[in-house]
């Protein structure tokens, strides 16, 4: 749970997932362990990359 990488989130599906339901992909809130939730934009994003970005 520590380090840059911890709760990043790059793949477009896996993406879309943790903003429907961020308990598919992080067991514990980022912030309970000083960390924070990172997205990604790479060749592997999709939409909802985009999206989390812009809000």
């Amino acid at each position: 749970f520590v380090g840059q990488s911890a709760f990043a989130h790059k793949g477009g599906i896996h993406v879309s997932a943790v903003m429907k339901n961020e308990e598919t992909y992080e067991h514990i809130i980022p912030e309970k362990v000083g960390n924070r939730r990172r997205v990604l934009v790479s060749d592997l994003s999709g939409k909802s990359n985009i999206r989390y970005k812009s809000e």
